[in-house]
This record gives C-alpha cells, sequence and structure tokens, in this order.
C-alpha cells in the first residue's frame, strides 16, 4: 500500500479552537484541543463506518492508482489498490490480516492470498485506530501516548505527541498550538503526511488531497474523489477469504 493513502481518512470539522495555556501542557490537553477542533464529542464518537475513495499520482511520474477504502469500528479495514494491471486487496480484523494479489483478465481462483506479514499488519491496525476513534483510541487498543512538548513544525507553533502500539506501530502527530489543527503525521519508516484543500461530508470537513514525503521529498498525492460516513460494511469483506 503506498504511503500517501496509509492515512487518508483523518476528518477535519468546522468548530472553534480551543487553545492550550503555554508551559503547562500534558498528553490530554493536546488530545483534548484537537478533538474539539474537529467537533462536538458526540458526533466524534458518532463515526462507526467510513468508505473513501480515491486516485493517487506518483510523484516520480508512475502509473495512477485507484483506492478504495473500508473502515469499520472496532478494528476493521480493507483496502482495494488497482493500478491498472494488478488489483491488491489488504484487510485487518481484530484478530488477523490478510494479502490478496489478482491480475486483470485472470479468475479469481489464480489469486495470490497470504496472510498479512507482522508489521504491516500493526501499521494497518494503528492507520485503523487513528482514522475511527480520532486522536483517543489508544487507551482502548494498548497504546500509549506521550506529549513531547511544542516545536516549529512547516513555520508554526505545534503541540506534538508520540503515539506507540507495542513494538511495531508509531506514529506522531503535531496539532497547531492554537487552534489544534492538524499539521503533519510521521508514520513508522519516516514517511511525513500533509493534508491539502478542505470538503463537507456530512458535517464533517475531510482532506481533498494528502501529500506523502519520504525524506523531504514528495512521493505522492493521493485526491480523495468519494466519502461516505456511516454506511453499512458487512463484517465478511474483512475476513480472509478461504473463510468466505
Amino acid at each position: 500500500m503506498r504511503a500517501a493513502f496509509q492515512l487518508c481518512l483523518i476528518a477535519v470539522l468546522c468548530a472553534a479552537p480551543v487553545a492550550v495555556a503555554r508551559g503547562d501542557v500534558d498528553a490530554e490537553d493536546v488530545i483534548a484541543m484537537a478533538r474539539a477542533y474537529i467537533g462536538p464529542e458526540e458526533k466524534l464518537d458518532g463515526v462507526r463506518s467510513l468508505i473513501v475513495v480515491g486516485t493517487e499520482v506518483p510523484a516520480d511520474g508512475g502509473p495512477e492508482v485507484r483506492y478504495t477504502a473500508h473502515l469499520k469500528r472496532p478494528l476493521y479495514q480493507r483496502v482495494e489498490q488497482d493500478d491498472g494491471q494488478m488489483l491488491t486487496v489488504m484487510a485487518v480484523d481484530p484478530y488477523e490480516g490478510w494479502v490478496m494479489r489478482q491480475r486483470h483478465g485472470q479468475p479469481l481462483s489464480a489469486a495470490r492470498i497470504a496472510p498479512m506479514d507482522p508489521a504491516t499488519y500493526a501499521e494497518m491496525r494503528v492507520n485503523t485506530i487513528m482514522n475511527l476513534y480520532y486522536f483517543r483510541g489508544h487507551e482502548r487498543f494498548r497504546g500509549e501516548v506521550t506529549y513531547l512538548g511544542e516545536r516549529e513544525v512547516d513555520g508554526e507553533p505545534a503541540h506534538v505527541l508520540e503515539y506507540r502500539f507495542g513494538r511495531r506501530g508509531r506514529m506522531v502527530r503535531a496539532v497547531h498550538a492554537e487552534t489544534g489543527r492538524l499539521l503533519t503525521t510521521e508514520l513508522d519508516g519516516g514517511v511525513l503526511l500533509r493534508e491539502r484543500g478542505k470538503q463537507r461530508i456530512g458535517g464533517l470537513r475531510f482532506p481533498e488531497q494528502i501529500e506523502s514525503y519520504i525524506d523531504g521529498e514528495l512521493a505522492g498525492t493521493i485526491t480523495l474523489e468519494q466519502i461516505r460516513v456511516n454506511p453499512e460494511v458487512d463484517d465478511a469483506i474483512f475476513a480472509y477469504p478461504s473463510k468466505l
């Protein structure tokens, strides 16, 4: 799965900014501020599922990739990636993950299906938590968050949070110190994500595009073309194909 789509579902709601007093800040203060910027608690807690469709354009001129992602609480995610020649499906549930690759024109019986490696499973699990629980899912899934202090990020004052979910899951998020707006997200492996533009769907404001950077260089840009909030999503689409 390409880097730009790993965190493409972070929503931003219109709300009054809530600043945290400088010099007396902890992780919970920053989380509360970030959530208040996103929207009311009842709205955030009311998101049970998401479907997002987007297209990524690699910076190196490679082929465009079409994505469809399904997410559902508590810990379900399925991402379909189509580059015009190969369909790749990656799915996780609370217990396991799997990957399927199928060339266009070949029958489903010819598809390659395998269990997901632990590192990718951990990455998708963290991604699912952060996109469905809005800064506060860590405590439900044996995660922890640490306040790393205030820094300048992209020329703006920011509070920085580090999330850890076991040995393999790590994410660093920079939140604007005065408004609570998410500025950047850094994933394991050094991938940095920045959101661009905005679109409103179901009372939530989502980015129009997400840029991914590796070693400071733009790697790709994904445009979010369709977003559905709280659609019906069948648990069966996340199950290992042999169980279908």
